[in-house]
């Protein structure tokens, strides 16, 4: 399994926008969702970063969903090791993802935004997800 380029693809996804936030001001959305759809230029950063990345990155209301998809199917055996690799793996960027979803909230001024980092098998069967808010990880 191609575990850890796949969590290093979202990581850098991650600090990219991260960075391009905090070039952004507030705006008046009302949550995320208008934020970015208000923003050509984000938009169109947000789809360089998913594309150069191989990732599928969404934002609906307060939710922004990075998605990577394994080129390969996974057979049932597979499927079962595969979250909780996935899981220890990114253990340890929590962190990241948490001060990702600070970053958005005070660079648009917005509250209650939410990171979902989550993993597909070529058949879209998740494999793992997790979400992260600004005070750490919520229970799905």
């Amino acid at each position: 399994m191609k575990g850890k380029k796949a969590i290093a693809l979202i990581l850098i996804a991650v600090m990219i926008l991260a960075v391009l936030l905090t070039s952004c001001g507030g705006s008046k959305a009302s949550n995320l969702e208008e934020y970015v759809s208000g923003d050509e230029e984000l938009k169109a950063e947000l789809d360089k970063i998913a594309n150069d990345n191989g990732l599928a990155i969404d934002v609906t209301e307060n939710l922004m969903v990075f998605t990577y998809t394994y080129p390969e199917k996974f057979d049932e055996a597979m499927k079962e090791q595969a979250g909780p690799l996935i899981e220890q793996a990114l253990a340890s960027y929590e962190s990241t993802f948490q001060g990702l979803a600070k970053d958005l909230e005070e660079s648009t001024g917005l509250s209650g935004v939410t990171i979902k980092v989550q993993y597909l098998d070529a058949d879209a069967t998740e494999l793992y997800s997790a979400q992260y808010t600004s005070a750490g990880v919520v229970a799905e």
